[in-house]
């Protein structure tokens, strides 16, 4: 299991356009992971690699979880992992199964429009992870 120090990021940032946001998702495990999100789909990361998730405006609310001992084939068509899988594909359509740790954002839902976000483990555990507003998030409201 990785130390504390080694975890997947999720980094919500604004975005251009209002109400709209990117999520950055980090790999600083020494291992591949796979993020899932929902809505954005999955990919591979390998350590130290980023990939980031267009929130078009609009979006109430979503999900992302990291994905870990995957095997796909036929361009990410068909596959599966030991944790997190979420129906054999690499862009996932619905949440990963069980165990999974599970980031969770609400936008502009909270008390005078604010952002919202949480870390639950009550779909179990598989992977390291924070989640962090970025300085321009913030200087707009940010989370709550």
């Amino acid at each position: 299991m990785a130390s504390v120090l080694r975890l997947l990021a999720v980094l919500l940032a604004a975005a251009v356009v209002a109400d709209a946001v990117t999520i950055v998702v980090t790999n600083k495990c020494g291992y591949t992971v796979w993020p899932a999100a929902l809505p954005g789909g999955g990919t591979v990361l390998n350590t130290g690699e980023s990939w980031s998730i267009d929130v078009p405006a609009g979006t109430r609310s979503g999900r992302v979880w990291g994905r870990t001992g995957c095997g796909f084939i036929a361009n990410g068509t068909l596959g599966q992992c030991q944790t997190g899988d979420c129906g054999g594909t690499l862009a996932c359509s619905k949440v990963g199964f069980e165990p999974i740790t599970l980031a969770e954002y609400s936008l502009a839902s909270g008390a005078g429009g604010a952002d919202q976000f949480d870390i639950s483990l009550v779909h179990g555990f598989n992977a390291p992870m924070s989640f962090l507003p970025s300085a321009s998030r913030c200087a707009r409201g940010g989370p709550s």
